[in-house]
């Protein structure tokens, strides 16, 4: 049988969640806050999803990252990305630019 992700206890209250989105400046966290705010104070399965405009797919994939990461699961990882390497050397990036520019 499947673990369901809405049945494991939150290891915070709705008070931190909620201090957590008074305080946060990044736009991403503050809705995941809110979304376990809510969730904390008893909201149910289809009150969060109309509420907080969340998939049921996207709900479970951040339920699964708090339970794993705690707090720090609500932070938007995609800061931390940056993305592919470049193809071109800075060297080669150059010529391109002076060759385009002559064009």
């Amino acid at each position: 049988m499947k673990s369901n992700a809405f049945s494991q206890p939150l290891q915070h209250d709705a008070a931190d969640f909620w201090q957590l989105f008074k305080t946060s400046t990044c736009a991403v966290q503050r809705r995941r806050a809110q979304f376990f705010a809510l969730l904390a104070e008893g909201r149910s399965l289809p009150d969060l999803l109309a509420l907080t405009r969340y998939s049921r797919m996207s709900a479970y994939t951040l339920l699964a990252r708090y339970h794993a990461q705690g707090l720090d699961g609500l932070a938007d990882a995609r800061h931390g990305n940056t993305g592919a390497p470049t193809l071109l050397t800075p060297d080669e990036q150059q010529r391109m630019a002076l060759r385009l520019r002559q064009d």
